[in-house]
């Protein structure tokens, strides 16, 4: 089971490092704030943090050209799930201080901001008087002396220095989103407790949908000569295949597939020796788990997709008959069970995905399908072929 759990491993990696980084690509839903501060709905590229620094890609329709805003041309943005941007002055390299797009992730008595500095964060908090603080933590290492900066320690405690319960009862600060985000909504609370204080910054939400499936398979069976009747055998068969679906997705673009399929395998075949007939008949069926990952190369309502991954079987019912004839007589009328296990499938295809309604959505793909049987290390038999299958989810 080496090769499919390293399959899988790669398949599943693009999907959870889109979702550690926050970011998709994709236009989604939003505003932005203009100078005077109005507020113009539509939809904001989900780009990189660095890049949203600086600028911003705009478009008041999915189907209108983008715009480019820069920090003096808006006073922020947002977009969904919980991205808050504001244009603020800060320090910025060399401690020049230049006007950019920084994440808010609390609002109230005294704001809270994130900046990226390339694989770092700092921290920007402003209090409703205009007091600034920023933030940063910048260990050094030299001649292979490791120093930690704890300057920001300080530097908190002297901005909260008028709430006595913070700075008699804090010993340390660790510098992490989760740690500031908590001290400083403590301090609101401490300053205007009656006041607004809250959270921006929140996780992206995982959507969830179910459906059904149905396909028709076309396929090349192969059976080797490692089970009983001991005769490899090769055939063409159809069969129609069924199940149900579950999706798992943060972004439109890319999601996670998964759930229950039912399949079938029969082919017949006959050889010839002196002096008669020999026929052979197979009949397998199994349940498929798949493990599929879809991405769509585009947003809109209708839009071609590219899916692969891998499904794990169980086998449900594996027999393999022999009969021999002489003269119209039957010689040998037999009926063996086939002792089949890891079972693997290795699929992928293309197809095109359409927006029935808000949240019901149909996918049509062709899919090529290579099914391996085990039995025990060596393989016993394989399954190749094309698959037209249809999907409806809700």
């Amino acid at each position: 089971m080496k090769i499919p759990t390293l399959f899988l491993a790669c398949l599943l990696l693009p999907l959870l490092s889109i979702k550690l980084n926050a970011q998709s690509k994709e236009y989604v839903k939003g505003y932005m704030i203009t100078l005077e501060n109005d507020t113009i709905n539509g939809f904001i590229k989900d780009d990189n943090r660095t890049v949203l620094a600086y600028q911003f890609l705009f478009k008041e329709t999915l189907d209108s050209p983008a715009k480019t805003i820069i920090p003096t041309e808006s006073n922020g943005f947002y977009f969904t799930p919980s991205f808050y941007y504001e244009s603020i002055q800060i320090n910025s390299v060399r401690d020049k201080q230049e006007k950019q797009f920084i994440r808010k992730l609390v609002d109230g008595n005294t704001d809270l901001y994130q900046v990226v500095k390339g694989k770092f964060y700092e921290y920007v908090l402003i209090k409703e008087n205009g007091e600034q603080l920023q933030i940063a933590k910048n260990d050094t290492e030299e001649e292979g002396k490791y120093t930690e900066d704890t300057r920001y320690f300080g530097e908190l405690k002297y901005f909260f220095r008028d709430c006595g319960d913070i700075t008699a009862n804090t010993k340390a600060i660790k510098y992490n989103e989760k740690t500031i985000v908590k001290l400083v909504q403590k301090y609101n609370s401490c300053k205007a407790p009656n006041t607004n204080n809250q959270l921006l910054a929140k996780g992206r939400k995982l959507k969830v949908k179910v459906g059904l499936t149905t396909g028709f398979r076309r396929y090349n069976l192969d059976v080797s000569d490692l089970q009983p009747p001991f005769r490899p055998y090769e055939g063409r068969g159809a069969s129609l295949r069924f199940g149900g679906l579950v999706s798992f997705a943060y972004f439109r673009k890319l999601s996670l597939q998964t759930g229950v399929i039912y399949n079938s395998y029969t082919a017949e075949g006959e050889y010839y020796y002196l002096p008669g007939q020999g026929l052979l008949s197979h009949d397998i069926s199994n349940l498929d788990i798949p493990i599929l990952v879809k991405y769509n190369f585009s947003t809109k309502r209708t839009a071609p997709y590219f899916i692969g991954g891998i499904h794990l079987g169980k086998l449900l019912n594996g027999t393999s008959s022999e009969m021999r004839i002489r003269d119209g007589d039957i010689l040998i009328d037999e009926e063996h069970e086939l002792t089949l296990n890891n079972i693997v499938t290795y699929a992928a295809g293309f197809g095109v995905s359409i927006q029935l309604g808000k949240s019901t959505e149909l996918n049509l793909d062709v899919m090529y399908n290579r099914t391996i049987m085990h039995l025990k290390i060596l393989p016993d038999t394989t399954v190749n072929g094309m698959v037209l299958s249809s999907s409806i989810f809700f």
